[in-house]
């Protein structure tokens, strides 16, 4: 979805408090230009789909506990080991566990894995790749996909409502009916 440029106090809103930490506040206005956003998280679906894909252009180093890039510096990207994990290797190909696999978001995901499934899905779709694996750094003016600023996010995470802990209300309590968070 499209996120319309323009400016938007980000910080720890008032009514936070003790909760919000020293680098979030002083609440400070920031402009940021239009970008575009996926409406939901990455799924285990299209994580296993752009991996495979990534796998069969020799992109990736798989084994039954790990996948890592094969180009450039490589990391680990996503931690297959952990119980957490939906997505299992069997030596040849990318599975998905029954319990909480399809159509939920891909788990154990490290940064370094966010950023090469950008590339890799910006790549088998066309686009100009955003990030070097090699000093991950990102090309701003290329057209593929990447992972949003601290400011794209929050503005928006935000909704387009201001001084509200929650786009949904003014309540300091967080709902389950409202947000997925581990508590």
């Amino acid at each position: 979805v499209l996120i319309p440029a323009g400016s938007f106090v980000m910080g720890a809103t008032t009514n936070v408090g003790h909760e919000s930490s020293s680098d979030e506040k002083p609440q400070h206005t920031v402009y940021v230009s239009a970008f575009y956003m996926d409406r939901y998280e990455v799924t285990n679906d299209k994580m296993i789909e752009v991996l495979t894909w990534a796998y069969g252009q020799g992109k990736l180093v798989v084994t039954s506990a790990s996948v890592k890039n094969a180009q450039g510096n490589q990391q680990e990207l996503l931690d297959l080991d952990d119980a957490d994990c939906r997505i299992t290797w069997d030596g040849t190909s990318f599975a998905m566990k029954s319990a909480k696999g399809a159509g939920y978001p891909c788990v154990e995901v490290t940064w370094y894995g966010a950023v090469a499934f950008c590339n890799y899905r910006s790549e088998k779709e066309g686009f100009t790749a955003c990030y070097n694996l090699t000093d991950w750094s990102c090309n701003w003016s290329a057209n593929g996909y990447r992972l949003p600023t601290e400011a794209e996010w929050e503005k928006a995470a935000r909704g387009g409502v201001a001084n509200r802990r929650f786009p949904w209300s003014d309540s300091d309590e967080i709902q389950h009916t409202r947000a997925n968070y581990y508590s």
